[in-house]
């Protein structure tokens, strides 16, 4: 992480690195490989008005990972009328 102030102004920067590497298989079809890289960068400043006063701003960049129902392909039978795919 990076700071630096001026003034009456502080500026944070920083940055996070990710590699993901996820692999799945099913019989009777391909397999999936995806590998990459992500970049979470964050910002944060903070401007000093007065004894009593201050604005911030910040930025951050976040990731949500799916459930492992959000990725399994199979379709569940829970009785001769009802099913769901959960994907």
């Amino acid at each position: 992480m990076w700071e630096k102030t001026w003034c009456n102004t502080t500026v944070q920067l920083g940055m996070r690195s990710e590699y993901t590497q996820s692999s799945g298989n099913l019989i009777g079809r391909n397999s999936v490989n995806k590998d990459y890289i992500n970049f979470f960068p964050n910002v944060f400043i903070n401007q000093t008005l007065n004894s009593k006063n201050e604005i911030s701003l910040s930025y951050s960049r976040r990731i949500d990972r799916p459930d492992y129902n959000d990725l399994n392909p199979f379709i569940y039978y829970f009785d001769p009328y009802c099913s769901a795919r959960i994907c």
